[in-house]
């Protein structure tokens, strides 16, 4: 079952908990501590769960503990219990109602442990956590005016002044402006960004709401929906479109920024749309879809039974343990502000130019979903060995897979081109 567990993360990671919640979480924890006789344990820790790339960083004093999950935004989130004996330490974390149980033994400077999320175990290797180099980045940072607040947004500018502005819209789960997430560390987005403005194209791309810098943005996790998402497009659109640099903006939105980019085409006039591994049907098709190729016949069937009573627009109170890192309550009422829309009835509305781009080796997007969406679109392109983090990468799972976590593998070498060649007609 720890497969069910991670690939879960991946799957869907929808929202995360901002800092004021984290803070209110921690200061309500009722600590039990032992204290350590063995401080060599004490300080920071750093690894990753077996069987995926979720990083975690632990945090071990001689009275406290604490869990940092850098991809999610999750940051020092204090352990309820805590205790120590010789070289070995056990704490656990209560978060959004689900136990986290971290423990391991200290030997040669590494940790060997294990991971327990409700009662599901992977192993997991620590190691003495290093502070990260500062990057210098080669963005703008700008401030746009959304619902509740302000979003940060990063503005990428070629060297010489452009005509025209695409906005790049992220995928499903805590996505970041260089495309990376819960599991996920891709850059591509980043990467996109930084070859188009070497097109002489600018971008703008930010942190989704409620995750890294816009972290501020989410007050409740329950109160996040696709519609939401949308307006900060729409937002972010209308922002463009005052810029005098910029006489033609274009969106570019990808998996379910693809949906999200749709919408907001239909309230902001828009040069050009396009779709990139976007889905062509509803999102309960395809994750009954994808859960067929992950979860055993009985959560299999319960997976089906909860997206038909979130199509119904019901809550399912009480899902299995296995099931509830998929399904927690903010996920669900997420959900159901999804699965509401028909991609291709979305995207007909739409009045300018529509482009739907789709990777052969994409296994989460499929060909079904390319062709639902070409029928009402201006041209639909298929890109050979391209995934769906557009990169190049085989039909093969595994290998596939691999890409998602390799944030130095290059683009695809025909996304730029092709998308270069769409804003420049």
């Amino acid at each position: 079952m720890k497969k069910i567990l991670f690939a879960s993360l991946l799957i869907l990671s929808l929202v995360a908990c901002n800092n004021e919640e984290l803070e209110s979480l921690n200061e309500n924890s009722a600590v039990e501590i032992d204290v350590s006789e063995n401080m060599e344990l004490k300080g920071k820790w750093t690894g990753k769960i077996s069987n995926s790339p979720l990083e975690i960083i632990i945090t071990l004093n001689e009275r406290s503990g604490a869990l940092s999950v850098p991809a999610q935004n999750i940051t020092d989130l204090k352990a309820e219990t805590i205790s120590y004996s010789e070289n070995t330490f056990k704490m656990n974390i209560n978060f959004e109602g689900q136990n986290i149980e971290i423990s391991g033994t200290l030997k040669d400077d590494v940790i060997d442990g294990l991971f327990s999320q409700n009662g599901v175990e992977a192993p997991i290797t620590l190691t003495p956590y290093e502070e990260d180099v500062v990057v210098n980045e080669t963005y703008e940072k700008i401030n746009i005016d959304v619902e509740g607040g302000t979003l940060i947004a990063a503005l990428e500018l070629p060297v010489k002044t452009p005509s025209a502005v695409a906005i790049i819209v992220a995928g499903s789960g805590g996505t970041d402006k260089n495309g990376n997430s819960i599991g996920l560390e891709s850059n591509s987005y980043k990467m996109l960004a930084e070859s188009l403005a070497a097109e002489g194209i600018a971008t703008i791309r930010y942190d989704k709401r409620g995750i890294g810098e816009n972290q501020v943005l989410v007050t409740d996790p329950n109160e996040i929906t696709i519609d939401g998402y949308a307006k900060d497009v729409e937002n972010i659109i209308k922002y463009a479109l005052q810029d005098e640099r910029f006489s033609k903006v274009h969106i570019i939105g990808h998996s379910e920024g693809a949906l999200l980019a749709t919408l907001a085409a239909q309230k902001q006039e828009v040069n050009s749309i396009i779709l990139i591994a976007g889905a062509g049907r509803p999102i309960d098709e395809v994750l009954n879809e994808q859960f067929s190729a992950e979860l055993p016949a009985n959560l299999l069937e319960e997976s089906k039974n909860v997206l038909s009573s979130l199509k119904a627009g019901e809550i399912v109170e009480s899902v299995s343990k296995e099931l509830q890192p998929i399904f927690s309550i903010p996920t669900q009422s997420y959900l159901i502000s999804w699965i509401k829309y028909n991609p291709v009835d979305e995207l007909e509305k739409v009045d300018t130019k529509k482009y739907v781009v789709q990777g052969e080796t994409d296994i989460q997007v499929t060909e079904a979903d390319w062709a639902a969406l070409s029928k009402v679109t201006s041209e639909a392109i298929k890109i050979e060995g391209m995934n769906h983090i557009l990169k190049e990468a085989p039909a093969e799972r595994a290998a596939n897979v691999a890409t998602y976590n390799e944030p130095d593998l290059s683009l695809h070498k025909d996304i730029v081109p092709t998308i270069s060649r769409i804003i420049r007609n």
